[in-house]
């Protein structure tokens, strides 16, 4: 028979993390263009292509690979051309099974290009099928031990990436203060904190100055590359706010967890700083005040803190627009068919709110215990116990992969027990993160609480600001009517 080939190709969801970095590993199509080429470039005569899309390797019940199988009886090929054995299925027993007996048995050569493995001048004592697994599995390994590693970093060190606007780097790739920038950066927080001048008026002042905004400093005088594709021509309220509100000028890092977007961790004095916590903390007052009394002097509203649960849209608040007794503020949202009455959502509110505080001054402990147990619940804590357990499967499991590698186990007990301990493993990784969430939550909650214990020393004297001081967010769940709806209330100690 002559060079007859056959391609198999498979992609499953699963897989679609899993697979190399290359364009033409990311679909069913690639596959079979790579593949295709492959069979011209070798002389082989293609015969037919085989390709599950969108089926788990997990098991060989696939509609193409049954067919492949059945086809194997009719004699119409010779050759099976893969991208690489994994494409075959995840089953360990499974896949052996293929290359190492129905195969053969049935002189089927198998072309595996990624793996450099061709069953007609295959010539090692080692299993390419195992090979490809203990593959997976190291590799599994690494990826985990580099996010732990990324991890660490996070939370120890001062990760400055490109670096920011106001620092550059020396010769030896040190962060240092920029003297020409870090000036503009003092500058901003003095009008700002200690002059208490406004975002927009700040950044008004620095166009007429004549200074070059950020994206321009850095690619014309440093000669950085600027992540914008424009360069701004202007300073606008915003790129004023980016800097008036960022702590790391204090001296201090703010890394962000990857693998947790909202999640930030805050290590202080890791480089020089180049503000005064006073002049910063100054600079947020101004910011808060300017964003209460608005453009028109006044915020006698809290449309910022409405949020419609089902469609996630904000809502707007409409004062009275003529002077009758009936006619009341209210808050709509887009979509939404009816608006909710300003002034009673602004009692209820402020009745919670005054409830909350009552709670914090004469039963906090009770409120502490009681949130405690809400964010532990259902969580063992017992971290070290967990660890130690996660290590002894660990032990267990690379101990069963050097039995099977040495032959000391078949292969049907390796797979069910491969399977079992791969399980346990999951669910004390997961019992470990639920773990390390929950205590993180409740550090959060502690802080939260304290900051806003404080803050209270102070109380509020008007209904609204009372509302603020306690209450982040309202979800609307329904309304029926401007007088009959459901709300959700977070508190401002409550938020992740």
């Amino acid at each position: 028979m002559k060079n007859r080939a056959v391609i198999y190709a498979r992609l499953s969801r699963e897989d679609e993390d899993k697979l190399d970095g290359n364009k033409e590993s990311r679909s069913v199509e690639n596959q079979i263009k790579f593949l295709t080429q492959y069979a011209f470039e070798n002389g082989f005569e293609l015969v037919d292509i085989y390709a599950d899309d969108g089926y788990t390797g997990g098991n060989l019940d696939r509609p193409d690979m049954q067919r492949l199988l059945a086809d194997i009886k009719t004699h119409r090929f010779n050759i099976v051309l893969v991208k690489d054995i994994s494409r075959f299925g995840r089953s360990l027993h499974r896949v052996g099974s293929l290359i190492e007996k129905i195969f053969p048995e049935n002189n089927i050569r198998v072309i595996s290009v990624n793996d450099n493995y061709d069953s007609l001048s295959y010539n090692s004592s080692d299993s390419i099928v195992l090979r490809n697994f203990l593959n997976d599995y190291y590799l599994k390994d690494f990826k985990k031990k580099c996010k732990k590693s990324m991890d660490f970093r996070v939370r120890t060190k001062h990760l400055y990436g490109m670096g920011k606007y106001g620092y550059d780097f020396d010769e030896d790739g040190n962060e240092i203060i920029d003297k020409i920038s870090s000036e503009v950066v003092k500058k901003i927080f003095h009008y700002v904190g200690n002059l208490g001048i406004n975002l927009a008026q700040t950044a008004k002042m620095l166009n007429e100055q004549g200074i070059m905004t950020r994206s321009q400093y850095e690619s014309q005088i440093l000669g950085k590359t600027s992540f914008k594709k424009r360069q701004s021509p202007m300073w606008d309220r915003h790129s004023v706010k980016d800097i008036a509100t960022d702590y790391e000028y204090c001296g201090h890092s703010i890394n962000r967890v990857r693998h947790k977007k909202e999640e930030r961790v805050l290590l202080k004095n890791t480089h020089k700083a180049i503000v005064d916590e006073d002049v910063f903390f100054k600079a947020q007052e101004t910011i808060k005040k300017w964003r209460k009394v608005g453009r028109n002097g006044s915020y006698n509203h809290i449309a910022n803190l409405l949020k419609y649960k089902e469609t996630g849209q904000g809502f707007v608040y409409s004062p009275p627009r003529y002077e009758d007794k009936k006619a009341n503020a209210c808050y709509s949202s887009r979509g939404v068919k009816s608006s909710i009455n300003a002034d009673l959502l602004h009692n209820i509110l402020f009745k919670d709110a005054l409830s909350v505080i009552e709670k914090i001054k004469f039963n906090q402990e009770k409120m502490h215990e009681f949130y405690r147990r809400k964010i532990l619940r259902g969580t063992d804590t017992n971290k070290f116990k967990l660890k130690t357990e996660l290590e002894k499967v660990n032990e267990v499991y690379s101990r069963l992969i050097e039995d099977y590698f040495m032959k000391k186990i078949p292969d049907m007990i390796f797979e069910k027990k491969s399977s079992e301990l791969q399980q346990k493993v999951k669910m004390l990784e997961k019992k470990i993160n639920s773990c390390d969430n929950a205590i993180e939550r409740l550090k959060i909650f502690e802080l939260k609480l304290k900051k806003l214990i404080v803050e209270l020393k102070e109380m509020p004297k008007n209904q609204l600001d009372i509302i603020r001081a306690v209450i982040s967010k309202v979800y609307v769940n329904h309304i029926t009517n401007p007088k009959e709806f459901d709300i959700t209330i977070v508190y401002r100690f409550e938020e992740r």
